[in-house]
């Protein structure tokens, strides 16, 4: 757990520091029986930490000189004819080059910044022109005329040099004449295509994003769950709620809308920094006004964060101080005087997927983890409130203005922080885009980020999973994959399962990173992986689930017949039947179903499901048949949300 933090090395250098004998005195204090207010406070008093750990933030300046190398990579690459190459230089020196403030309404402040009387490299604004002017050109030639129109529109706005302005102005006549014409209408580099958002046919009265499908449970060794109330069947929708908060893996901060996420080719700086972009004037000032404001003195530094840190960080910040506090004091009361079954539920009875107070109450394991991981994660409490002390934009008057918090609020914030770090290890989600791209066009989901949302979170584990949990744009959603019958848990997956990963393996990757050992049937029957599985199938007992014989039609363990004049409500030879034709049906699909496509046909899915439900009535598992066409189903369902084309080369 202490690596999944990425600080491991920091705090080693820490303890070590210390010495053997006063570092295990120190990690006496981080214990699951403690409360997190005291283990944070007490981590504060360390004055080592305040010089070991304090976050170093490197600049995130702008640079006129270094916009122009990359102005001049982006020119040779022109020259070349190597569009993408030339556009990528081009995005880049835009992105660094010295950008005037914007007002709220994006709107360029008109306040020169000057020292000693003498504008400086970092305030000298004529890079952001001519970076817009010459990506502009490239965007001509890749027949992007809208987004063309726009760059010259911003190279003007933004001062471009009147002895160079007729080109720009011929530019502009030519996308003009362009888009009147079919040439007008090319392909783009990047096309989003949006699908119609999934949606509860029957919601829950009290828990308002799951279906009324679906209750919450408690169980003493489980804790909360979620349990079926009715007969699911596979494609069911059981969870739709907005995605509580979410953050761009560091990687993807240059290459993916910070307010949206959606993919940019053609970005928008922000005026401040150089780590981040924005794919509309929309979604920009959006940022400049929410999170991105409070994030961007020090998003060099939190950036390069694990998201099991990040995640937290946006958790805490979208609540002004004076709020949270008051609400942290109320809801560890709460925790104290509730039913687990009764936490994140407001005081009508409603546990609201978009609260503070249901992303609270989910599980820390605070109990299961040992003192260095307690130590490991208080240290990354620690450096997250550093950062918002360093950035001055969240401890602040009602005028916005910085001010020195009390020890008091400095505590509750990092304990919140400390709290919620352990929540996001136990229920965090990748955050996945869908992709085709490559030379055979082919679908692929790209994981660009992490998400946390209440409702799903109350999902147990399973390594034959019963649903599949993913996001569909800013939606968290859960979509039943199997047959699942009134009493059964409700379990989605946190690993790739029992047919890709063998058991010691599933049970060494659960213990160490999720805190249980696994007791699904996958793990107590001891599945084989995929490979291994009966290509042939068994059909079932419906009284004890043993074989039954086909030579007499009778149940191997109870006698039970199943012959035709038999009394019993089955027919061994109807199962078979129904059975055998819907593997049938699923494997003369499967064989002419093309890999490429990206909107399924529905009497492909409706086969699919077919096959499941039959095989999840009748079928002794595990079964490969069964294994294939659950795994088939979750692609399928996985491609059903929104979704970007890159153009080939991009």
């Amino acid at each position: 757990m202490a690596e999944s933090l990425g600080i491991d090395t920091k705090v080693h250098n820490l303890l070590a520091g210390y010495g053997g004998e006063k570092s295990s005195e120190i990690l006496k204090n981080y214990q699951g029986k403690f409360d997190v207010v005291d283990m944070f406070s007490h981590f504060w008093s360390l004055e080592e930490a305040h010089s070991c750990l304090d976050p170093e933030v490197p600049p995130s300046r702008k640079s006129k000189s270094e916009s122009e190398r990359l102005r001049g990579e982006g020119n040779k690459a022109f020259q070349k004819k190597n569009l993408s190459e030339a556009l990528k230089h081009y995005n880049l020196s835009i992105l660094v080059a010295p950008h005037p403030p914007l007002d709220c309404e994006g709107e360029i402040i008109n306040s020169p910044a000057v020292e000693n009387g003498e504008v400086t490299d970092e305030n000298n604004y004529e890079a952001l022109p001519l970076g817009y002017a010459n990506r502009s050109a490239v965007l001509f030639e890749l027949k992007q005329y809208e987004e063309c129109l726009k760059d010259i529109e911003r190279a003007f706005q933004y001062g471009y040099p009147e002895s160079l302005q007729n080109k720009l102005v011929k530019r502009r006549e030519g996308c003009t004449t362009a888009m009147e014409s079919l040439e007008g209408r090319p392909d783009r580099l990047v096309t989003y295509h949006a699908v119609t958002p999934p949606i509860l046919a029957s919601p829950n009265s009290t828990l308002p994003a799951l279906s009324s499908s679906v209750k919450m449970a408690l169980s003493p060794t489980a804790g909360r769950y979620l349990v079926a109330q009715k007969e699911i069947l596979p494609g069911e929708v059981l969870v739709v709620e907005e995605v509580y908060s979410r953050c761009l893996y560091h990687q993807n901060l240059q290459t993916h809308c910070n307010s949206c996420f959606t993919r940019c080719l053609i970005p928008l700086p922000c005026p401040s920094c150089k780590m981040v972009v924005f794919c509309s004037q929309v979604c920009r000032m959006k940022g400049l006004s929410g999170q991105h404001s409070l994030e961007c003195p020090i998003l060099p530094a939190l950036g390069a964060m694990n998201t099991c840190l990040i995640i937290p960080f946006r958790i805490i910040t979208k609540l002004p101080i004076s709020t949270l506090r008051s609400l942290l004091a109320q809801f560890r009361s709460e925790k104290d005087g509730k039913s687990p079954l009764a936490l994140g539920f407001n005081e009508k009875g409603i546990y609201d997927p978009t609260s503070y107070r249901a992303i609270y109450c989910l599980v820390t394991n605070k109990e299961k983890r040992d003192s260095r991981t307690l130590f490991t994660i208080c240290a990354g409490a620690f450096m997250l409130t550093k950062l918002l002390l360093r950035s001055q934009r969240y401890f602040v008057d009602d005028s916005q203005k910085p001010i020195e918090p009390s020890r008091e609020d400095v505590i509750a914030i990092g304990s919140a922080l400390f709290h919620h770090i352990m929540s996001d290890l136990s229920n965090g989600h990748h955050y996945g885009e869908l992709q085709i791209s490559g030379s055979d066009g082919s679908p692929d989901i790209k994981k660009i980020g992490a998400w946390v949302s209440p409702t799903l979170s109350l999902a147990n584990h399973s390594c034959d999973q019963a649903v599949i949990t993913c996001n569909k744009g800013s939606l968290g959603v859960m979509v039943a994959i199997q047959l699942i019958k009134p009493g059964q848990e409700v379990t989605t997956g946190y690993l790739r399962g029992y047919g890709s990963q063998n058991l010691s393996l599933r049970k060494e990757i659960l213990m160490n990173n999720y805190l249980f050992s696994c007791t699904c049937r996958p793990c107590t029957e001891g599945w084989p992986t995929f490979n291994q599985l009966p290509d042939n199938y068994q059909l079932k007992c419906c009284e004890c689930s043993h074989f039954i014989n086909r030579s007499d039609n009778k149940c191997s363990e109870c006698g039970l017949d199943y012959s035709m004049d038999s009394p019993t409500a089955f027919s061994f030879t109807t199962m078979d039947q129904e059975v055998g034709l819907a593997i049938l049906t699923f494997l003369r699909m499967r064989r002419d179903f093309n890999m490429n496509t990206i909107v399924a046909k529905q009497e492909d899915i409706i086969a699919t499901i077919k096959v499941i439900e039959k095989m999840d009535r009748y079928a002794i598992m595990p079964n490969k048949i069964y294994a294939n066409a659950k795994s088939f189903l979750v692609g399928l369902l996985r491609n059903q949300t929104d979704y970007v084309q890159i153009k080939r080369g991009f």
